[in-house]
């Protein structure tokens, strides 16, 4: 017999695969952020599409400190959800908000990089950039 966090976490799948929108999660999930982040994980491991980047978030040490986290989370970025630019965007009336972010495809050549990393040779280091839309 499937627990809560199974049963929530199969909603979620089938409802990002299916790009449907779903009754609010239990409040536990959203509380803590140990809980959302085992939830996050096992929604994770259930999508079987491709990965293309990850968004990381909580990364200010005032936004760590109010959480009592100890490192910043992240969560996958998948391409299903990228759009290339020029492409429109549908919201619905439950859409709450639009955040745009920029976010850059890094050569392999910056990891294997020896020398130090600064604003004058940064730029040698990325491929493209892109803006990245979210939807909440």
């Amino acid at each position: 017999m499937k627990n809560l966090l199974e049963k929530t976490s199969d909603k979620l799948v089938k409802a990002f695969l299916n790009n449907k929108i779903i009754e609010p999660i239990p409040s536990k999930y959203t509380k803590s952020l140990s809980e959302a982040q085992k939830l996050r994980k096992l929604c994770e491991s259930k999508i079987k599409e491709p990965v293309i980047g990850f968004k990381a978030a909580g990364t200010g040490i005032p936004l760590i400190k109010k959480f009592k986290e100890k490192e910043p989370f992240y969560t996958s970025i998948y391409k299903r959800n990228f759009l290339k630019s020029g492409k429109s965007v549908k919201i619905n009336g439950s859409t709450l908000g639009i955040e745009l972010e920029v976010g850059y495809k890094v050569k392999k050549s910056f990891f294997s990089s020896k020398g130090s990393i600064t604003m004058k040779n940064i730029s040698r280091h990325f491929v493209t950039y892109t803006v990245i839309l979210m939807i909440t």
